[in-house]
């Protein structure tokens, strides 16, 4: 029945599953019922509504609907901080999503804020080895790069290289394209040789580790080509 909190796991899972072919209308039509649904058998205040309002934000976001998207995950952040304070993981997860909309639309300034904030919350109360605090520190590294503060993205790209143990395929891309966007860092310092460096390191990395050559790589390639 529609009242059956796995039928709206589904509905999620198709308006997700829509939202990464692109179809974002009929994402937003999976994703709105489900938070229909929800409020009427759930509070507003419930986790599982919450990531409703991420997923819903995350869709926007990638329609190029800023204003909406920001508008809905403030209303979880307030959710999260409610509940659970300013110090805990739901609370950061909420931040996070608002910084990837941020950086979606080129806040780049106001990104780095953001994940200033879920940075020192996750290391302070999931610690530095967890999988969401490198997450956080990467999309960090990021947006220190993009709004030109190089000094502290090629500090942050190195620590979440260090430690990436680099156990799995997964983790191994995910290393073989921060050592690409070290290079980047560099080039944008203006210390191209450095950056030179780093750039044959990755690409080195990506043969050796056998990683598929996807449209962030040659994104990232083409950047530093710029350069």
């Amino acid at each position: 029945g529609e009242g059956n909190i796995y039928y709206i796991e589904v509905l999620n899972a198709i308006g997700k599953f829509y939202s990464d072919m692109g179809e974002y209308r009929t994402a937003s039509d999976y994703y709105t019922k489900a938070m229909m649904l929800r409020s009427a058998i759930a509070e507003k205040t419930s986790s599982g509504y919450v990531n409703n309002l991420i997923e819903m934000t995350d869709n926007f976001s990638k329609a190029g609907k800023k204003k909406q998207a920001l508008d809905i995950i403030n209303d979880g952040i307030n959710i999260r901080k409610k509940i659970y304070g300013e110090k805990h993981p739901k609370y950061s997860d909420a931040l996070f999503a608002k910084a990837e909309i941020l950086i979606r639309g080129k806040d780049y300034d106001e990104a780095r804020k953001v994940l200033e904030d879920v940075v020192l919350i996750r290391e302070e109360m999931i610690g530095s080895d967890s999988v969401d605090y490198r997450e956080a520190l990467s999309l960090y590294a990021d947006s220190c790069r993009l709004s030109g503060e190089y000094d502290e993205a090629i500090s942050s790209y190195n620590r979440s290289i260090e430690l990436n143990t680099e156990e799995n395929y997964n983790d191994k891309k995910k290393a073989d394209e921060e050592k690409l966007k070290m290079a980047l860092a560099l080039f944008g310092k203006g210390d191209i040789k450095k950056g030179n460096l780093y750039f044959r390191k990755a690409i080195n990395a990506y043969e050796r580790d056998k990683i598929e050559k996807d449209d962030i790589f040659y994104e990232n390639i083409i950047e530093c080509a710029k350069y």
